[in-house]
C-alpha cells in the first residue's frame, strides 16, 4: 500500500505486484484527475446556462405583469376621467361648432363696424356694412348671434354657432368696446364706426 497526497489530504492506494508502488498510482490518478478536469467545467457551464435561462425567464414574466399592471392602472384613469366629464359639455375645441372659422364681410349698408369673434387664443373678424342702428341689429340682421330676450335686452348665447351657457359650464360672452368692458347690451348699443367691437368667449 502507498500514500498519495493531494490538495492536503492522504489518499491511500494498492498497487499490483510488480509495478513500481509510485509509478501506477500516479498515473492512474493523472487519468481519473484529467476526467474530473473535463466534468467539472461541463458541469458549472450547465448550471450557469440554467441559472441564465431562469434569470431570463423570470426577468420575461415580471415584465409581462408590470406591463399588465400598467395597463390595468391606464384603463382605471381613463375610466375615472370618462366618469368626472359625464353630464358636462366637452368645450376642448369649440371651433368646431363654428359657421366662420376666417375673417368675414358682410352687407351692403352704409355703415361699416368691425366685430371680433374670439375663442381662447384664436379669433376671427368680422366687417359688416348696415343700415342698422345698433350693434345687435346688425349681428342679428346676418345670424351671427342669438340669445333669449330678457328684461336688460338681448342676453347672447350663442355667436357664429359657438354655445356659451352658464348653467353648465359658467361661460358667457362678454362685450367689449374696444379693449373696454361695454356698459350697455350689444342691442342698446348705438353703432359707432371708429369702435372695434368685442364678443369674446370667457369662464
Amino acid at each position: 500500500m502507498g500514500e498519495l497526497c493531494l490538495f492536503g489530504a492522504t489518499l491511500p492506494f494498492l498497487a499490483p505486484r510488480g509495478e513500481a508502488l509510485l509509478f501506477y498510482p500516479f498515473e492512474k490518478f493523472r487519468k481519473t484527475l484529467r476526467k474530473i478536469l473535463l466534468f467539472v467545467p461541463g458541469f458549472f457551464k450547465k448550471q450557469i446556462f440554467s441559472r441564465n435561462v431562469f434569470q431570463k425567464t423570470k426577468g420575461k414574466e415580471k415584465m409581462k405583469n408590470t406591463t399588465r399592471t400598467l395597463s390595468l392602472i391606464l384603463v382605471v384613469i381613463l375610466t375615472l376621467a370618462l366618469t368626472a366629464c359625464g353630464g358636462k359639455r366637452d368645450t376642448g375645441n369649440l371651433w368646431d361648432d363654428a359657421i366662420y372659422t376666417k375673417n368675414t364681410e358682410f352687407g351692403n349698408g352704409s355703415k361699416t363696424i368691425t366685430v371680433i369673434c374670439q375663442v381662447d387664443e384664436y379669433s376671427v373678424i368680422f366687417t359688416i356694412h348696415t343700415d342698422k342702428e345698433t350693434v345687435g341689429e346688425a349681428l342679428l340682421e346676418h345670424n351671427l348671434i342669438s340669445g333669449e330676450q330678457g328684461d336688460y335686452g338681448i342676453y347672447i348665447k350663442t355667436v357664429n354657432g359657438i354655445v356659451a351657457d352658464y348653467n353648465i359650464d359658467q361661460s358667457y360672452w362678454a362685450f367689449y368696446e374696444n379693449d373696454d368692458y361695454a356698459m350697455l347690451g350689444v342691442d342698446l348699443t348705438k353703432i359707432d364706426e371708429n369702435v372695434t367691437y368685442k364678443l369674446v368667449y370667457t369662464k
